[in-house]
């Protein structure tokens, strides 16, 4: 069952590049890997053990982790703002019977969900697109939404203290060397190497768009190829 409510968004993530990268799974580092999942997954059985007829909220439609919860029995709740998102993870999904499954379109900030209601919440790279002066208040929302010892399972983008991730150069290096997956050479470049040109410590923002465009003259200055 589907129950799409209209809120007033926040931000809107509707660039056809960026969901045509999403909708290719398993060539897209956006995907959850194998060790991410397996995290999930010994939490919502954690949570199984502790509480009867558990309830799963996900901040945004991540597929796999939709499919993961209801997989383990959970009643699931998913929520995203982008209508176009929500109707391409459809496509996506892999479990059949999604009687259990309820899809929301609005805000996280503003979605009208009850106190107490859910016993796990999920992410996936899904909190670090707001701004950081909404932090508190997700969480506070979060901890509302949770019974009492309720789990929350989150992946968000974090910056290490220490630098020895942002050589661009020695990443290259031993990914070519297979010292690393693709997705930690994806994820190592798009937030860390080149984190001196790119992020504003004022507005806690990295810009994606300066960010490929130190790819762009990576690539022109051949430390890097199309493949």
């Amino acid at each position: 069952m589907e129950k799409i409510t209209k809120q007033e968004k926040l931000k809107e993530w509707s660039q056809s590049n960026h969901l045509d990268i999403f909708a290719k799974r398993k060539l897209s580092p956006i995907a959850p890997n194998r060790k991410i999942l397996v995290f999930h997954r010994n939490n919502l059985k954690a949570v199984k053990k502790r509480f009867k007829n558990p309830k799963a909220f996900i901040l945004g439609v991540t597929p796999e982790l939709r499919d993961l919860a209801l997989k383990e029995g959970f009643e699931v709740v998913a929520c995203d703002m982008n209508l176009e998102m929500i109707k391409r993870t459809q496509q996506l999904v892999r479990v059949k019977d999604r009687t259990k499954e309820t899809i929301i379109k609005s805000n996280w900030l503003s979605v009208p969900l009850k106190d107490n209601s859910f016993h796990i919440v999920l992410s996936d790279v899904a909190i670090n697109n707001l701004s950081l002066k909404d932090f508190p208040k997700i969480f506070s929302l979060m901890a509302k939404w949770l019974v009492q010892g309720g789990y929350l399972s989150l992946k968000e983008v974090v910056y290490p203290d220490n630098e020895k991730f942002n050589d661009f150069e020695k990443n290259v290096k031993l990914f070519r060397e297979s010292k690393f997956t693709f997705n930690d050479f994806y994820l190592r470049g798009r937030f860390l190497s080149f984190k001196k040109e790119t992020y504003n410590p004022l507005t806690k923002i990295n810009d994606a768009k300066e960010v490929f465009e130190q790819f762009k003259k990576a690539y022109q200055k051949k430390i890097i190829n199309k493949e």
